[in-house]
């Protein structure tokens, strides 16, 4: 990769402005994240969304830096290293992974940034490392996945403290990437007597319901009811791997989430997934375990709190 230098020119003469990479990983993070739209074309979702480190089937937790939208539907990762790392591809590889089997929670967040994006996601996704060296194991690594992913390789110069220069080092094309056909799968159909979410989708569409138990399923209603209690705003939506419970308010363009509903058929429990900061800050949750109904109380202040706080 070549070398790039950028000169000034002030009152005729020229001065070479050196490089001075970002001292910490966070101001890169910020600095694009602030501007995502003007350097990458892409609407900002969220940030640091944690991941378990059960689900990406490590020792630790992941977090994936930004996520986000682009202009045609495709959801987009962008992952931020300060210099360099051997192994940044397969980590966003696995953050892919993740996104894909909680398709309903991201479709979810979209729907609060902007209700008419909701129904022209494309499961393309976009994959974005932005570092201050891309390795020639990065490259061989990039080019050696053949999944339906875009994965794209930029590096960053900063000279002095107000220019920034990104280049793409693999991935760019000048040409419109085509949009996949995306046939939507049918939903099962509903039994006469089954209940139904506030969203018009039947229980049934949710895969951890037609195996849940009838002591699973009156933990399940017991949990609605008493989100039900709090206020008749409370609405709940069925997807296909998760129940969410919304506040919905007349005049209010987001619908925020107050909880996600798990149901963990191996365990006989419900999961709540609570959100646990107020708005406009890094969203994070509490995951609160209901085998019980001694669990239920425990968790009822959270979600009372979660309600009250939107």
């Amino acid at each position: 990769m070549g070398e790039i230098r950028l000169f000034h020119q002030i009152y005729g003469q020229i001065f070479r402005l050196e490089n001075n990479p970002f001292p910490l990983e966070d101001p890169l993070h910020e600095q694009i994240e602030k501007h995502l739209l003007e350097y990458l074309g892409v609407c900002y979702l969220d940030h640091e969304v944690v991941i378990g480190a059960s689900e990406l089937d490590s020792d630790e937790e992941g977090r994936i830096d930004t996520l986000g939208i682009d202009s045609e539907g495709r959801p987009v990762i962008v992952e931020y290293k300060r210099d360099k790392k051997q192994d940044v591809v397969q980590q966003v590889l696995d953050y892919r992974d993740w996104l894909l089997k909680n398709r309903p929670m991201f479709r979810e967040l979209v729907r609060e940034t902007d209700q008419d994006c909701t129904d022209k996601v494309v499961w393309q996704p976009r994959l974005i490392v932005i570092a201050g060296e891309i390795t020639q194991k990065n490259l061989r690594e990039a080019k050696r996945n053949k999944d339906n992913t875009i994965i794209e390789l930029v590096r960053y110069r900063r000279f002095g403290d107000d220019f920034l220069t990104l280049e793409w080092v693999y991935g760019e094309s000048k040409q419109p990437r085509p949009k996949p056909d995306v046939v939507p799968e049918p939903p099962p159909e509903p039994t006469p007597t089954e209940p139904v979410g506030d969203n018009g989708k039947p229980f049934s569409i949710n895969w951890d319901w037609l195996r849940a138990n009838e002591d699973m399923r009156a933990l399940f209603h017991e949990v609605h009811d008493f989100a039900k209690s709090l206020g008749s705003d409370v609405h709940l939506d069925a997807f296909p791997s998760v129940f969410s419970l919304k506040r919905v308010t007349d005049g209010r363009k987001r619908s925020p989430v107050i909880a996600f509903l798990h149901l963990r058929t191996k365990k006989s429990a419900v999961t709540l997934s609570i959100p646990s900061t107020p708005p406009g800050v890094a969203r994070q949750y509490h995951d609160a375990i209901v085998q019980n109904r001694a669990d239920l109380e425990k968790a009822k202040p959270l979600l009372r709190k979660a309600y009250e706080r939107y």
